[in-house]
């Protein structure tokens, strides 16, 4: 049986039907009204704490437990040739992709251009064998590429509720991974597989792609230069329509990328999280608020939304000296501007004075690119990841205690 296969869940029908059979009991579950759905058939197994519309805080039991028997794991580890993969010894890190989807077809052709691209693999053998034929590499069964001796490493882009446990097979049999974000759907689960890498001396690194930014960079060093003096605040909008997810909402889908580079300016956890959201399409909240406090005094404010009348895809940076903005949306000229506004007392009156937003340059460079580089060296010098398992699992503490604080807008 195949991993994926052995997986309850990975269709919305085998979810529906063989899900709730499967709860493998792991705290922490903060999915949001989806939760209240599962937790109706977790009987005695579940504790709900239902919060206002919009927000569930739900101690639950994840059906993704793979369960596989004893002679299929060992087939993971006694890895046999496929027909069709060159020898490429010596030559830069072989990667393949799990997950033919959106974001891994990007995964496979950015690789395919680094020359990095071994092979790609799908529960879907038609979507795989697709990508494999466009890109000229291997269509390979999700086991197979698992336990292919000749792949260096795996970038991991499935629905997200399996991405810890396809993750800890792939560092068993000796690969790299790098895992889309987020990496899990509970902080124990992000929390096995970061330490399955840990021990087994693999590297595992998160896709939390704008810390790749070339713009986000340059705001990064107005802050650690100490252009924009002490830092104050930190807030970031980031709106637009879809997608919808069956499986999580809005925080859980935008919110990482924001809070990876709201955790890389203020270099730490915040002390106090208060979430806020709502749903509208369906039972999953659309929009979300998060407000955090950092220590010295910093906050910082993230709003999402995926159903926007606009995209928006702004992060502020306030410190005691100046401001700055990096703008997504903005053409590389603009992305990241400086602004030396003024604020003072004079006399016990607060006096402040605007001054014209100064774009800094910044060199263009394709965040995907830039991020998968990245990972090859980290393969090739062993070295710990710009976003390494650890940030990953500090983004999910955010997100949980978000998710489990959340009230009505």
């Amino acid at each position: 049986m195949s991993v994926l296969k052995s997986l309850p869940g990975l269709k919305r029908k085998a979810r529906r039907r063989e899900g709730l059979d499967n709860f493998a009991g792991r705290p922490g579950l903060h999915l949001g009204p989806k939760s209240v759905r599962a937790g109706a058939a977790l009987r005695a197994e579940s504790v709900r704490r239902p919060l206002l519309p919009g927000w569930v805080a739900c101690v639950a039991f994840a059906p993704w437990e793979i369960r596989r028997p004893a002679r299929e794991r060992s087939l993971c580890h006694d890895s046999h040739p496929v027909p069709g993969f060159s020898e490429n010894a010596g030559m830069s890190p072989r990667i393949g992709v799990l997950g033919c989807g959106y974001w891994g077809a990007n995964h496979v052709r950015t690789l395919k251009g680094l020359g990095a691209l071994a092979a790609v693999a799908d529960i879907h053998p038609e979507r795989a064998q697709a990508l494999a034929s466009e890109h000229g590499c291997l269509a390979l069964s999700p086991d197979e590429i698992l336990a292919h001796r000749e792949i260096d490493a795996l970038v991991i882009a499935l629905p997200a509720q399996f991405h810890a446990d396809m993750a800890i097979h792939a560092i068993e049999n000796g690969k790299d991974v790098l895992v889309e974000k987020p990496i899990a759907l509970t902080v124990p689960d992000a929390e096995r597989a970061v330490k399955a890498a840990r021990d087994a001396g693999r590297v595992f690194m998160t896709g939390h792609i704008l810390r790749f930014n070339p713009a986000f960079e340059r705001l990064l060093a107005l802050v650690d230069e100490g252009t924009l003096g002490a830092l104050r605040y930190v807030h970031a909008h980031r709106l637009g329509l879809g997608k919808f997810h069956a499986e999580f909402d809005a925080l859980w889908d935008l919110g990482p990328h924001d809070l990876s580079m709201i955790v890389a300016l203020t270099r730490s956890e915040p002390t106090a999280v208060h979430g806020e959201g709502s749903a509208f399409v369906d039972q999953l909240n659309d929009f979300a608020h998060l407000h955090m406090r950092f220590p010295e005094h910093v906050a910082a404010h993230l709003f999402v939304s995926r159903l926007s009348p606009y995209r928006e895809r702004r992060l502020s940076v306030v410190g005691s000296e100046a401001m700055a903005v990096f703008d997504d949306l903005e053409p590389w000229e603009r992305k990241v501007a400086l602004y030396r506004h003024k604020v003072w007392d004079e006399n016990g009156r607060w006096k402040f004075e605007q001054s014209e937003p100064e774009y800094l340059p910044v060199e263009p460079g394709m965040p995907l690119t830039r991020e998968l580089e990245h990972f090859l060296h980290c393969i090739e010098t062993r070295g710990t990841p710009r976003t390494d398992g650890e940030e990953a699992i500090r983004v999910l503490r955010i997100l949980t205690a978000g998710s489990a604080s959340g009230e009505a807008v």
